[in-house]
């Protein structure tokens, strides 16, 4: 019904922004330029590209695989040519013998009352030298 149709309000002229239009002196003129102002990229003439010549068969050096009879060979030698560090026996190994008690001579410490005594003298026995 016409209730229910939402009513959408016009705005009056006073109402409506205006967007101002620039007259033609105001409008930037970009300058194209003329032909005789564009510079120009020459194309090479076939005649002034360097060629670069391909080499002949003839002239690409080749190197040369060698053949089997011309490969040193390098000789393993035979067990028997091989020569072995032989290891001694037990018996063969000397034995160096660590001295028995009864062998080790004792460094004898002397008593108290073997060790002289040195006496300190008294003053009245210290002779007085005259300066």
């Amino acid at each position: 019904s016409a209730s229910e149709v939402p009513v959408v309000a016009t705005p009056s002229a006073s109402e409506v922004p205006v967007v101002d239009t620039p007259s033609a002196s105001e409008v930037p003129v970009v300058d194209t330029p003329s032909a005789s102002e564009v510079p120009v990229v020459a194309t090479p003439s076939a005649s002034e590209v360097p060629v670069v010549p391909t080499p002949s068969a003839s002239e690409v050096p080749v190197v040369a695989t060698p053949s089997a009879s011309e490969v040193p060979v390098v000789d393993t030698p035979s067990a028997s040519e091989v020569p072995v560090v032989a290891t001694p026996s037990a018996s063969e190994v000397p034995v160096v013998a660590t001295p028995s008690a009864s062998e080790v001579p004792v460094v004898d410490t002397p008593s108290a009352s073997e060790v002289p005594v040195v006496a300190t003298p008294s003053a009245s026995e210290v002779p007085v030298v005259a300066t």
